[in-house]
């Protein structure tokens, strides 16, 4: 009898020890899952882009081809012209963060959908953009004609002012015509027709330096030493972007001596250059990094931007004929492209002050 109750508690104390050992396990399990659902959805962050108007438009860049539309990965953060993600160049300026990271993202892992990144940093307030810069215009003179075009390239919100004059209409802008040339001689040396080496040099000292003999040669070069067949060489790159360069566009402006651009294809093909989209990728880093080069010209714009901003413009500046300037700003985490263009200034002083002051009022409101 006593043997059959010292059984009895024996099987019953072993129950009791593994229902705890049981517990015990199950409890220390708990926290690991815990954390791991934490670390799952922590980071998700979704939004949309502000209100579209004629003169501002969301998602759209312009009348090119390849504009970004919104929730499309920027190429200028991911790396890579299609909008997957990849390491960013480290030898383009203004492009990524200092540890190295793409602008708007984090050196942790990121569990965000790629469609969404799009949206991690703020949308820029395309109404609020357009009414700064139209105060910046307020008591702008009758004859004086102003075009002024702003993007981000980010997800192609667009800024769109004409005054005095159509947003398609040419206007005379000596220097503006130099990106387009330094693109178009890329596209050459993409194709074999001559080495980076062979115009390099010239792209520079066209870029920094505001150097005409140098754009001049690059003219030649591209034509095959025939200047006007290089002109022609590189209208027609211009249009197999879906943009528009003129040299001579009209009889009411005949001097073949003079370019002329629409602010809107100033725009457009600096926000496929920030966009690595230009030529390729290799060479678009390779311009954007002349560009941003700190210009050595006498009696250049100097724009009033904080020192840790970084920016690259071509300006133009004729007494009488035309202020203008086309450009990139790189603030901490982003940027966005802008190009004026004033023809016909009366005062050439308050005209250049008005154009240094809309590239100010524009970085504001591209918040990183």
């Amino acid at each position: 009898m006593k043997q059959r109750i010292a059984s009895r508690l024996l099987r019953a104390l072993a129950a009791l020890l593994a229902l705890v050992l049981l517990l015990s396990l199950a409890a220390c399990g708990k926290p690991e899952a815990e954390e791991t659902d934490a670390a799952s959805g922590s980071r998700t962050v979704t939004g949309t882009a502000s209100g579209a108007a004629s003169d501002h438009t969301p998602g759209s860049s312009g009348a090119a081809p390849g504009t970004s539309e919104p929730g499309q990965t920027d190429p200028a953060v991911s790396g890579d012209p299609g909008g997957n993600p990849a390491d960013p160049d480290p030898g383009t300026p203004g492009i990524t963060e200092p540890d190295g990271t793409a602008p708007g993202t984090s050196a942790e892992p990121q569990t965000t959908d790629a469609a969404e990144t799009v949206h991690m940093l703020q949308s820029v307030d395309a109404e609020a953009l357009e009414s700064a810069l139209l105060q910046v215009l307020e008591g702008v003179p009758e004859d004086e004609e102003w075009q002024l075009v702003v993007i981000d390239p980010l997800d192609g919100t667009k800024v769109s002012i004409a005054l005095h004059c159509e947003a398609d209409e040419w206007m005379t802008a000596n220097y503006m015509a130099p990106v387009f040339l330094m693109a178009a001689a890329f596209q050459k040396v993409e194709d074999g027709d001559f080495t980076e080496n062979q115009i390099l040099n010239d792209v520079k000292t066209m870029i920094v330096r505001s150097d005409k003999a140098a754009a001049g040669r690059l003219v030649d070069r591209i034509g095959g030493d025939n200047p006007l067949r290089g002109r022609e060489r590189v209208r027609t790159f211009v249009k197999g972007l879906g943009l528009e360069l003129g040299f001579n566009p009209s009889e009411s402006r005949p001097d073949n001596n003079r370019s002329f651009v629409q602010a809107r294809y100033a725009a457009e093909i600096l926000r496929m250059l920030v966009n690595r989209e230009l030529v390729s990728q290799e060479a678009s880093d390779k311009m954007l990094e002349v560009l941003l080069t700190p210009r050595k010209v006498r009696n250049e714009i100097v724009f009033n931007l904080d020192e840790e901003i970084r920016y690259g413009f071509v300006n133009d500046v004729e007494d009488g004929v035309c202020v203008c300037t086309m450009g990139v700003v790189c603030l901490p985490g982003r940027s966005f492209v802008i190009s004026i263009v004033c023809n016909r200034p009366s005062q050439m002083i308050a005209c250049k002050q008005r154009l240094i002051d809309l590239v100010s009022a524009a970085v504001p409101y591209f918040p990183s």
